[in-house]
C-alpha cells in the first residue's frame, strides 16, 4: 500500500512544485497551485507519520546508530527555527547550560525528528513572546528544554496530547492542522532510545517541552575549518559589543574578532554597556561577568528588558557550574570561560548567529562582502523585484536579477546575496534587504 500511494503521490508534488516555480502561471491560478504544492506535501508527511507508527507496532522499527557532529546538529536546528519563529515576529533563543560534547553517538534522523516536531508546534501555537531551546549534557544524557509562551495546555490535555490523532484547539475554538501524530511518534521515539518526553504547562503562560536522551560522548573530532584559516565570513556586517572591565581583554577580543570583518564597540562596565546597546543594537554582546557597580548578569537582565533579542555570550574567568546557571537564569545564551580558546569562540559565534565563515583557500565569493556595499537599483525595479518576492516566485526574482545584471553589472553583489538567500528559501532577509 504504501507503494501505491507513492508512486501518483509522488507526481502529484513534483509538479505542483514545478508549476509553483513556472513565472508563468497566472496570478488567480497561483493560490490554486499553491494550495496543491501544501496539500500534497501535508498528506507525504501524514503517510510517513502513519508508516512510522505501523513499523513501530510490527516491531520493524531499526535506529541507525552513528557517529554524528552534536554542535553542528544544534547548530542546523537553531537556524531553521530561528528564521521561522522570526517570520511570525517571534523571539526564539538558544541557551546552552554546559560544556556540549563535540561529537555522539546517536540516531540523527529520529533526534532530529523528536525535536522538530516539538519545535514546530511550539511556534505554531506561540503567538506573541519568544520560543526557547535549552540544552544540557551530563554523564552522557543530554536535556533538551523547549519553552514557549504559548497559550499553555489544559491539565487534562497533558497526558492525552501524546495519544494517535490528538489535535490542541486554539484560544478561539478551532483545531490546529496537523495530523495528531507527531508528539506520538516523539514519544515513543525517546522511550525507544532510553530516553523520555516530558511536558509542564501553565494556561495562558505557555509549555515546557524537555527530552531527555542518552547520547554516548565519543570526544572531538578533526575539525575541517580551522580558525587559523578564517580570513572572514559571508553577508552584511555585524557589531559586537565587548563589555569587561579589563582593558586588555577588550583589546584581545577586538585584535582577534576585527580582522575577520566584525564592527567592534567596547564597554567597560554595565551602565555603559547599556548605552552602548541603546545607541548601537548590536547583534551579540560578549559579557564578563564580575564588574565593578553593576555585574554581568544583572547587565543581562536589563539588556532583556530593554528590548535586546540578540545572543549574549558571557566571557567569564568564573568558570563554575553554579556562574553558568547564574548567567542562563539572567538571560545568557551560552558561557565561555576563560582563558577563552579562539576555536570555541568561533565555534559560539557561529551558532548563535547563523555566520558562514570564509577561509583563506576559498574561491573569492562576492556574497562575502558586507552588506553595507550593496547598490541598491531605483525604486521601480525594487518595486518588481519585491512582487516576485510577496507570492514566493523564487525562479521569477533570479531571472529578473540575471536581465538586471546583463545591463547593470553594479548590482552583481546584490543578485549573488539574494540568490544565495533564495536557494535557502529564506524569504523574510529577501524581503528585509529589498526594503
Amino acid at each position: 500500500m504504501s507503494h501505491e500511494i507513492r508512486t501518483p503521490l509522488n507526481s502529484i508534488i513534483d509538479y505542483s512544485y514545478i508549476l509553483h516555480k513556472d513565472p508563468t502561471i497566472p496570478e488567480h491560478r497561483r493560490q490554486a497551485v499553491d494550495t496543491l504544492k501544501r496539500s500534497g506535501e501535508h498528506l507525504s508527511a501524514l503517510i510517513e507519520d502513519i508508516l512510522d507508527i505501523a513499523r513501530i507496532e510490527a516491531r520493524k522499527f531499526e535506529l541507525n546508530y552513528e557517529p554524528i557532529n552534536f554542535q553542528a546538529f544544534i547548530e542546523h536546528l537553531v537556524r531553521i527555527y530561528k528564521v521561522q519563529a522570526e517570520d511570525k515576529g517571534l523571539s526564539f533563543r538558544c541557551q546552552i547550560l554546559n560544556t556540549l560534547p563535540q561529537r555522539v553517538r546517536a540516531d540523527e534522523k529520529r533526534i532530529g525528528q523528536i525535536l522538530m516536531n516539538i519545535l514546530s508546534n511550539a511556534v505554531k501555537f506561540t503567538q506573541t513572546g519568544e520560543i526557547i531551546i535549552r540544552i544540557g549534557y551530563s554523564g552522557g544524557v543530554a536535556n533538551f528544554q523547549i519553552i514557549d509562551t504559548g497559550q499553555g495546555i489544559e491539565p487534562g490535555q497533558l497526558e492525552a496530547i501524546f495519544q494517535p490523532f490528538t489535535r490542541l484547539n486554539t484560544s478561539t475554538g478551532n483545531a490546529i492542522s496537523g495530523s495528531g501524530l507527531g508528539l506520538t511518534i516523539s514519544k515513543i521515539l525517546a522511550e525507544i532510545m532510553g530516553g523520555d518526553l516530558a511536558v509542564t504547562s501553565t494556561i495562558g503562560k505557555g509549555s515546557t517541552f524537555t527530552v531527555r536522551l542518552f547520547l554516548p560522548n565519543l570526544g572531538a573530532a578533526p575539525d575541517p575549518v580551522q580558525q587559523d584559516n578564517i580570513i572572514g565570513y559571508r553577508g552584511r556586517r555585524q557589531k559586537i559589543l565587548i563589555v569587561d572591565d579589563q582593558p586588555e581583554h577588550r583589546d584581545l577580543m577586538v585584535s582577534i574578532l576585527e580582522p575577520l570583518g566584525f564592527v567592534m564597540t567596547t564597554a567597560s562596565d554595565g551602565t555603559r554597556c547599556l548605552l552602548q546597546a541603546q545607541r548601537n543594537n548590536p547583534d551579540v554582546v560578549l559579557l564578563d561577568l564580575t564588574m565593578p557597580g553593576m555585574d554581568g548578569a544583572e547587565t543581562a537582565i536589563r539588556l532583556r528588558k530593554n528590548g535586546l533579542l540578540k545572543p549574549i555570550i558571557v566571557l567569564s574567568a568564573n568558570a563554575y557550574p553554579a556562574d553558568r546557571a547564574y548567567a542562563i537564569q539572567a538571560g545568557c545564551n551560552d558561557f565561555l570561560a576563560k582563558p577563552i580558546q579562539v576555536r570555541d569562540l568561533l565555534n559560539k559565534l557561529k551558532l548563535h548567529t547563523g555566520l558562514t565563515w570564509v577561509c583563506q583557500n576559498d574561491e573569492p565569493d562576492l556574497n562575502a562582502m558586507p552588506e553595507t556595499v550593496l547598490q541598491l537599483p531605483p525604486a521601480d525595479i525594487l518595486h518588481n523585484l519585491q512582487a516576485f518576492v510577496r507570492i514566493g516566485d523564487l525562479l521569477g526574482l533570479n531571472k529578473k536579477l540575471d536581465d538586471l545584471v546583463k545591463n547593470n553589472p553594479e548590482y552583481k553583489p546584490l543578485s549573488v546575496r539574494i540568490k544565495t538567500l533564495s536557494s535557502e528559501f529564506r524569504l523574510a532577509e529577501i524581503k528585509k534587504l529589498l526594503a
